[in-house]
């Protein structure tokens, strides 16, 4: 799979895509030894979605936009910037689209969305 076969969906993930996220979550909890629960991945983001508790943007293959990669962002908050961060928490590419660039451009829209929301940086 080439990187023009994958694009970056600037908008935030919806509940409408559940079902395939919930696939993708599942692959990457499996990844850190997890057993399969596609219902507890299914149940989990769910609430992270309905609670606006999180911020997941995802990549997709541009001919058939079947989701092959996700970054999820958790919001935090800065005392010492008083305001908002994000911390980056999860970030999942399936196998058949690594080595794309999509975990890299997945990560660039996360940094975008810190920049839009004017979210407070660590210190270097």
């Amino acid at each position: 799979m080439s990187a023009n076969a994958i694009r970056i969906r600037k908008a935030r993930a919806t509940a409408k895509e559940l079902q395939q996220l919930a696939r993708l979550f599942d692959a990457y909890r499996q990844f850190y030894g997890k057993p399969p629960a596609i219902p507890l991945a299914r149940r989990y983001l769910a609430e992270r979605l309905r609670r606006r508790e999180s911020v997941i943007f995802v990549a997709e293959h541009a001919a058939d936009r079947r989701l092959v990669g996700f970054v999820q962002l958790y919001p935090i908050f800065s005392s010492v910037q008083a305001r908002r961060a994000w911390l980056l928490n999860d970030l999942y590419v399936d196998a058949s689209a690594r080595r794309t660039g999509t975990g890299r451009r997945l990560v660039e829209q996360a940094r975008l969305h810190g920049a839009r929301t004017r979210a407070a940086i660590a210190p270097r």
